[in-house]
């Protein structure tokens, strides 16, 4: 689990100056910042009004006369002439494009939706959705390699909602529960990328998965008799697929993903505990050798606790989904079955049916079996040191 950033080049947009102020604005309204003698390198950038954490904080933001706006690392607390409400028409009128990024046939910049949209897109037809971030990843930053990854943990998200960066595009490789996307970020609003992998549910014979071009467009590819998902087309509303994301919104968004890292935590430890007991025996003595080398300041090649034998095991398993059977009867525990395996996962249907509600809202997809093994697999994700690239 993990993120990775790509920020463009574009300067910031220059201060038309105040029109509006900002005194009595609700919590999210998109301020452009201007007349700042303290900081002068924040004039002409974006920002939102935040409401006050406390009473405390309240008292004194109402005291002082100054408004709350959101920045990294610290908030600020400002004169209201120092901002300047940015109207809904303004918000619209906004330039999305992005620095070095040009389209077949087409002269200046381009937007990542036009990018994704267009027929000769690398990226349009993509439905894995690791593959799709990664060729994303390519064209916004010209090619160049990923950074390490970071991980996705509460601060982490919080910079996310609060940075001033004027444009930039969040990559996260949520291996923890199968899934990537991406985040685009301009004038306090938000845009979400995503793809998902095609697949027939044999239980079901359900068709599932959709193109990165398909989540942008809302509208199936030129294939015969084509339709979307009504779940997809949901979460595709709601995530910014069709319209940007305010900053409540994107709040909504970031805790929604702490919640299906909280959830997946639960299912992973309850799978673990009911692996059979050579294959836990043999992930003891792998962690210890770990400890032991770790101790002795040599820890070159054990150090990726993604290759455990726990780990190793439900890659490979996750990467065979004819070799599994998921049985999920309605208010009854998920069940999950292995070929050449005699034992089962069983989930109970309270957690399980909490984990599907929230991988669907961000997703539209149910999960998988492929889903819960690769659970499994990151177990261990927030102490992992270095990350395989995933399905």
């Amino acid at each position: 689990p993990g993120l990775a950033q790509v920020v463009s080049r574009r300067p910031a947009s220059k201060s038309t100056g105040a029109t509006g102020m900002a005194t009595g604005m609700a919590h999210g309204t998109v301020v452009q910042l201007h007349g700042l003698k303290s900081k002068p390198e924040l004039n002409g950038q974006y920002s939102v009004i935040l409401e006050a954490q406390n009473a405390t904080e309240l008292a004194e933001l109402e005291k002082s006369g100054r408004v709350k706006v959101a920045a990294h690392p610290k908030t600020l607390s400002l004169k209201p002439e120092c901002v300047r409400c940015v109207g809904a028409k303004e918000l619209d009128s906004i330039d999305w494009s992005f620095a070095d990024v040009t389209l077949p046939g087409e002269r200046g910049f381009a937007t990542a939706r036009a990018a994704i949209k267009h027929s000769e897109s690398r990226c349009g037809h993509v439905h894995r959705c690791d593959e799709f971030a990664d060729i994303l990843w390519s064209i916004l930053s010209q090619d160049m390699p990923k950074p390490p990854r970071n991980q996705v943990n509460k601060e982490m998200l919080e910079r996310i909602l609060n940075e001033m960066i004027p444009h930039c595009f969040h990559f996260f490789a949520l291996d923890q529960i199968g899934h990537h996307f991406v985040i685009e970020k301009r004038a306090g609003r938000a845009r979400v990328f995503q793809s998902y992998i095609r697949d027939f549910v044999q239980e079901s014979g359900r068709k599932i998965g959709y193109s990165a071009r398909e989540w942008v467009t809302g509208r199936p590819e030129k294939r015969k008799g084509g339709t979307l998902n009504k779940g997809m087309l949901e979460a595709r509303k709601q995530w910014g697929g069709e319209t940007p994301l305010d900053y409540t919104q994107l709040e909504m968004l970031m805790e929604l993903i702490l919640q299906l890292q909280s959830c997946a935590g639960e299912i992973a430890e309850l799978m673990y505990h009911q692996l059979p007991i050579e294959l836990v025996e043999q992930e003891k003595e792998f962690r210890a050798q770990v400890r032991k080398q770790r101790e002795a300041d040599c820890t070159e090649g054990l150090k990726e606790t993604s290759n455990t034998p726990i780990a190793l095991w439900a890659s490979a398993l996750a990467n065979k989904p004819d070799q599994m059977t998921m049985y999920s009867p309605p208010n009854s525990p998920i069940i999950i079955s292995m070929k050449d395996c005699d034992f089962v996962f069983e989930i109970p249907s309270a957690l399980a049916g909490k984990f599907c509600d929230l991988y669907q809202n961000l997703t539209g997809e149910q999960p998988s079996t492929s889903v819960y093994l690769k659970i499994l697999h990151f177990r261990e994700w927030s102490t992992t040191f270095r990350l395989h690239e995933t399905g």
